[in-house]
C-alpha cells in the first residue's frame, strides 16, 4: 500500500484541496447535520476499523469521517463528542503499539515506519481540533447554563476528563522516537 504524505495544514480546510502525492479529504461528510443514529453507526464502524488496525486512519473512509467530526465537534451532541474523541484516543494508543512493535523488531520495513509517521501526524491533527472544539463547546455550554440557570443532572462524561485523555495520548506520542 502506498501511503500518501500527510501535511498538517494550518486550517482544516487545507485538507479539502487535492494536491498530487498528498493526503486530502475525498468525501466531505456533514457530521453536524447528520442524524445522531447514522453518525453513531459510522463512528462505531470507524472505531472497529481503528481497533483492528490503528493505521486504518490512513484510509479516507476512516479519516474523512473523523475529519468531519472534529471540524464540527462543538456542534455534536456530547455522546458523539465522546465517541469521536474515543476513536482518536484509541487510534493514538494503537499507533503507539505499532511503533513499539516496529522498533522492538516484531515488524520490519521502511514502509511500516513511513506508515506509522503519517498515522501519527493524522492523529495529532485530529487531537488538536478535538481539543479546540471541546474548549469551544465547553464555553458555549457554560454560557447556556448561566443563561438558563437550570440545575440539570449531568451525564458521567465530562469534557475535562476527556481533554486529559486526549492530552495524555498526545504526550505519549511526542515521547515516541520515529527516526
Amino acid at each position: 500500500m502506498t501511503v500518501r504524505v500527510f501535511k498538517i495544514p494550518v486550517k482544516p480546510e487545507g485538507l479539502l484541496v487535492e494536491v498530487e502525492g498528498r493526503f486530502s479529504v475525498e468525501t466531505e461528510h456533514d457530521a453536524g447535520g447528520m442524524a445522531r443514529a447514522q453518525l453513531q453507526a459510522l463512528l462505531s464502524e470507524a472505531r472497529d476499523r481503528v481497533e483492528d488496525d490503528a493505521l486504518a486512519i490512513c484510509e479516507n473512509e476512516v479519516f474523512d469521517l473523523l475529519f468531519a467530526c472534529v471540524t464540527s465537534f462543538r456542534s455534536l451532541a456530547p455522546a458523539q463528542q465522546q465517541q469521536t474523541s474515543g476513536v482518536v484516543v484509541l487510534g493514538m494508543t494503537g499507533v503507539l503499539s505499532a511503533v513499539r512493535a516496529l522498533f522492538g523488531g516484531q515488524t520490519s520495513g521502511r514502509d511500516s515506519l513511513v506508515h506509522c509517521r503519517e498515522a501519527v501526524k493524522m492523529y495529532v491533527f485530529l487531537a488538536r481540533w478535538i481539543l479546540q472544539g471541546g474548549e469551544e463547546a465547553e464555553k458555549q455550554s457554560k454560557k447556556r447554563k448561566v443563561a438558563s440557570s437550570s440545575k440539570k443532572k449531568q451525564s458521567g462524561w465530562t469534557w475535562e476528563a476527556e481533554q486529559e485523555n486526549v492530552l495524555l495520548q498526545v504526550s505519549a506520542i511526542l515521547e515516541c522516537d520515529l527516526c
